[in-house]
């Protein structure tokens, strides 16, 4: 029965115990579970622009939306036939067709 307990006892130890042989000196390396990741802001795409004559509509990052709808984090402010203006934390920003979509129809 001692000669289990020393077995169970070994494998018991944590992984991150064990230096990295190949580390260089100094280095130390924290479980994955400490790492800090930074939240990317969210990406726009403005993919179509509808405009007509009661309505304009427009298709960001494949979702319908209309002007005073939020997507995300933004708020529409105003759409117009060559570009839709957005609004991120009062930061205005525009946003035109995107470059895999240049086909316009007027």
């Amino acid at each position: 029965m001692g000669k289990i307990g020393i077995v169970i006892g070994l494998f018991s130890v944590s992984v991150w115990s064990f230096a990295d042989p190949m580390a260089p000196p100094g280095y130390s390396a924290s479980p994955i579970g400490d790492a800090k990741v930074e939240p990317t802001p969210p990406v726009y795409v403005l993919n179509q622009i509808m405009v007509g004559e009661k309505r304009q509509t427009a298709v960001i990052n494949g979702e319908v939306v209309v002007e005073g709808e939020t997507l995300l984090s933004a708020r529409i402010v105003k759409i117009l036939t060559d570009r839709v203006e957005i609004s991120i934390n009062g930061k205005r920003e525009i946003l035109t067709i995107a470059p895999e979509y240049p086909d316009i129809r007027h």
